[in-house]
């Protein structure tokens, strides 16, 4: 039957890993950014970017999978987890809350709280960076989560009704009385069912033209959702989660076409896409940070200004790229120290 004609093999959104997420930062990157590029089409992708960080939670449950399957040590896990992410950001936060938390204006308890990251948790957005701050909390449940929808149990639909039914509850109340929780406990749904497609790209599934129409049928009422209760933000999550989905699969079979016929695009993505975490982590601190800079020097300089984006652009990916590429350097000349000591 023409339903059951496969139309995308997910092992290919494993191939195009790298490129998908190259195009997510540059998303968000031109989400965050005060840069006006006229058109409705640039206008319309830029007021949707925050999809783009559904994507990157979508394919942090997928690869989670690929991790903790090849490896169920918890502690090897969260080692490997937690040296990808912890290193830059300890090191480039570090110089901006001791320059300003500490120098500029003196506040240990801030400079604690922002630098823990409990700021988040404790005030919402602010200057902790909330998206590293929630990855973290499923880097630390992953194990949890992998045995309970993974491992082969007695009680396994038990065990997961529980489980989302105790998560549903603890997740409405929180995001009713600390609401300024709801931007994390929202990506909460997009992570999980990126968990279970992550299985399904390393068993190496096919999506089928029927999936493709369930899919679409969930695109156009979440659509709907949003568009009559667009003041409920929970409904512009739900949107996004078969947004991101048909997003995903769609770059995947560009990168696909891509490397048959023209690789050469895929290449500069596929490089953006190794350093995503540390790109998101600079851009925004960047462009703030410099901001206050300039006006410290009284140099006169609009925030909105043209140039002034490019540039925060341009100088947050070349300090991502130098300063990742020296973590790695020093990392790597320590272990062979460590390896040739140790011999």
């Amino acid at each position: 039957m023409y339903l059951d004609k496969k139309l995308i093999n997910l092992k290919d959104i494993s191939l195009a890993r790298n490129f998908i997420y190259g195009i997510s930062i540059l998303w968000i990157v031109f989400y965050h950014c005060a840069l006006n590029i006229p058109g409705g089409f640039f206008q319309t992708i830029k007021a949707y970017g925050d999809c783009a960080v559904e994507i990157f939670f979508l394919l942090s449950g997928c690869f989670l999978y690929f991790s903790y399957t090849k490896n169920h040590n918890v502690t090897c896990f969260y080692k490997k987890r937690l040296k990808r992410t912890l290193p830059y950001y300890l090191i480039f936060y570090g110089i901006v809350f001791v320059s300003f938390n500490l120098i500029i204006n003196f506040n240990p308890l801030q400079f604690f709280l922002n630098y823990t990251m409990l700021d988040f948790w404790i005030n919402g957005l602010g200057n902790s960076p909330w998206f590293l701050a929630g990855i973290i909390i499923f880097y630390l449940s992953y194990p949890l989560i992998y045995k309970i929808f993974f491992e082969d149990c007695k009680h396994k639909k038990i065990s997961i009704s529980l489980f989302l039914i105790i998560l549903s509850v603890s997740g409405t109340l929180l995001s009713i009385y600390i609401p300024h929780l709801r931007i994390f406990i929202y990506r909460i749904p997009i992570f999980l069912i990126g968990c279970l497609i992550g299985k399904f790209i390393y068993e190496e599934k096919e999506m089928k033209f029927y999936h493709l129409l369930i899919l679409i049928g969930f695109l156009l009422v979440g659509k709907i959702l949003f568009s009559y209760f667009a003041n409920i933000s929970i409904f512009r999550n739900i949107y996004y989660i078969p947004l991101s989905l048909i997003i995903v699969f769609l770059l995947s079979q560009l990168y696909k076409f891509n490397e048959k016929y023209i690789k050469i695009i895929n290449t500069p993505f596929e490089y953006i896409g190794m350093f995503t975490l540390e790109i998101y982590l600079t851009h925004e601190k960047v462009q703030e940070n410099l901001f206050r800079i300039l006006e410290f020097f009284k140099i006169n300089v609009s925030f909105n200004n043209q140039i002034y984006q490019c540039i925060c652009i341009s100088l947050a990916i070349l300090i991502s790229i130098g300063l990742a590429s020296l973590i790695k350097f020093v990392s790597e000349l320590l272990q062979k120290k460590s390896s040739a000591a140790s011999v």
